[in-house]
């Protein structure tokens, strides 16, 4: 009989991650973007600093 893949808790933990912000700050980025001066750090601004670091991101590639 073959054996099961192993589970890697890495996986599980980017999975509760992804999971959390999906939920809560409506978003699949998992990182914490870019706060520029005047962007208040708060959990109602991560979506718009996630925004950014993207942004910033596909400007360079």
């Amino acid at each position: 009989m073959p054996s099961k893949p192993k589970v890697q808790l890495k996986d599980i933990g980017l999975d509760i991650g992804l999971a959390f912000a999906k939920h809560v700050y409506k978003t699949d980025y998992l990182h914490y973007g870019i706060w520029p001066e005047g962007l208040k750090v708060e959990p109602s601004n991560v979506l718009q600093a996630q925004t950014n670091y993207a942004d910033l991101l596909l400007k360079n590639i």
